[in-house]
């Protein structure tokens, strides 16, 4: 019994933690972009040839 109560509460841990990482993400790459500098954490998709332009996908909600 108690161990299945420390399993639930490690995962309950690593759960907020991995929430907790994605919103300082998120925060971060808001603030930048709303500052108009790039975004950190954003995968590029395609690299357009009009002088740096570029799609990528970001953090969604």
């Amino acid at each position: 019994m108690i161990a299945m109560n420390k399993k639930v509460e490690i995962i309950t841990v690593v759960l907020i933690l991995l929430l907790f990482v994605w919103g300082m993400m998120f925060l971060i790459d808001y603030i930048r972009v709303s500052n108009f500098h790039e975004p950190i954490f954003v995968i590029h998709t395609d690299i357009l040839k009009d002088g740096g332009s570029y799609t990528g996908y970001g953090l969604r909600l």
